[in-house]
């Protein structure tokens, strides 16, 4: 013990030489300071333009209010910032391989007609999430909403709807109505979810080989 005293003494005076007058009281006090410093820093969040904040709060959840464009002073600790982009998205489903949502594979859309037969069809979905309704997406599904929610509800709908159309109607002036009947189904779905669907576009129809022949 007087060994580890007297070498515990001389660190002490080493490092009261390098810094006259550092007390271990003033050590502390620097290092608190410091770690305010760095609280006081890291609480400022930035929201770009087009984006919106959810604050999820570790003692209440998620906040009703989010943040808008510019500098927020969030507490790191206690609350945590997820970044939405409100801005139109598009979501597109297409043979050629890197134009598409799922890069490096085909990504038509295949659906079975009222007569029997099947069709491809090559399609964009223009989307946004509605800002005030950002919490309740946040709560009820969160970021990845793009898998959860947009890609089965296109998948599904456009199937259920082309089911009801022969094959000719398909290529023929009825794609319009189906654009339109796929529209009105997902507006309605999207809305269940805070996600307003704002354009559908049939973009090419694609047969199989033995229609063709």
């Amino acid at each position: 013990p007087a060994y580890q005293e007297r070498v515990q003494g001389e660190q002490q005076t080493r490092v009261r030489r390098l810094i006259p007058g550092m007390t271990t009281r003033r050590w502390l006090l620097f290092f608190l300071c410091l770690i305010g410093f760095v609280y006081f820093i890291t609480s400022f969040k930035v929201i770009d333009a087009g984006m919106r904040g959810v604050v999820f709060n570790i003692f209440t959840g998620v906040e009703d209010e989010t943040l808008g464009e510019g500098l927020h002073m969030v507490p790191p600790i206690f609350k945590k910032v997820s970044r939405y982009d409100i801005r139109t998205h598009t979501y597109t489903m297409v043979q050629r391989l890197e134009e598409g949502a799922v890069k490096g594979e085909s990504d038509t859309l295949w659906a079975p007609t009222s007569d029997g037969l099947k069709v491809g069809m090559d399609m964009t979905v223009r989307y946004k999430p509605i800002p005030e309704r950002l919490p309740e997406l946040h709560r009820g599904i969160g970021p990845d909403y793009e898998e959860k929610v947009v890609r089965p509800a296109i998948r599904n709908v456009a199937r259920m709807v082309v089911s009801e159309f022969t094959i000719l109607d398909v290529y023929s002036k009825q794609r319009q109505k189906i654009e339109k009947q796929i529209f009105d189904t997902l507006q309605g779905m999207f809305a269940r979810d805070g996600l307003l669907c704002e354009a559908v576009l049939v973009r090419d129809v694609i047969y199989t080989k033995d229609y063709e022949d």
